[in-house]
C-alpha cells in the first residue's frame, strides 16, 4: 500500500474472522462429540456375526 493510502473494508469482509483471531473450540469439540455417538449407535445396532459354540471335552 502506498504512503497515506488507506484501505477500506466493506461489511462482509470485516465479518469473516481472521485466521490469527482466537476462538472457542466448543462447537467443533460438540461436533465431534455427536459424530463419535452416532458411529457408536451404528456400531450398536450393527448385526454381529454369531460364532459357534465349541464344546470341548477333556479326558482327565
Amino acid at each position: 500500500m502506498p504512503a497515506g493510502m488507506r484501505v477500506r473494508r466493506t461489511a462482509a469482509e470485516r465479518a469473516v474472522p481472521s485466521p490469527r483471531a482466537p476462538r472457542s473450540g466448543t462447537p467443533d469439540l460438540l461436533r465431534i462429540g455427536a459424530i463419535a455417538l452416532f458411529w457408536m449407535a451404528q456400531d450398536a445396532l450393527r448385526e454381529r456375526q454369531k460364532r459357534p459354540r465349541i464344546l470341548r471335552l477333556t479326558a482327565e
